[in-house]
């Protein structure tokens, strides 16, 4: 029954946001930005929305990417990065904003075993 409504949230999650998570390793972009990823300031936890860009957004991407989510790190928060956040906030019961503040971060950064 448990796993049933995970699935159930794991597709409601992938209509709502156009994204597809992977529990098969890293996505294929994670290989190339490994050493972006090692070089990230760990301390740039700043409130982020789409528009933003910058090393707190390189820092959200590499997390996500931590967490199996496919995503470019690229610092731009865009519909990609928009999507795996969405879909974050959406299984842990956080309201789906698509914003990282305080909360989110708590949760991705609890998650993330490298971060």
């Amino acid at each position: 029954m448990k796993a049933k409504a995970i699935l159930r949230t794991a597709l409601v999650a992938t209509a709502v946001t156009g994204l597809a998570f992977t529990s098969m390793g890293p996505a294929p972009t994670a290989q190339a930005s490994v050493a972006t990823c090692q070089n990230v300031d760990t301390s740039m936890k700043k409130k982020l929305r789409v528009g933003d860009s910058g090393m707190s957004v390189m820092l959200l991407q590499c997390v996500l990417q931590d967490l199996n989510f496919i995503v470019e790190v690229d610092g731009k928060f865009g519909p990609k990065t928009l999507g795996a956040v969405k879909t974050m906030q959406a299984w842990n019961g956080l309201s789906i904003d698509g914003v990282v503040g305080a909360q989110t971060w708590r949760l991705l950064l609890a998650k993330s075993d490298r971060y």
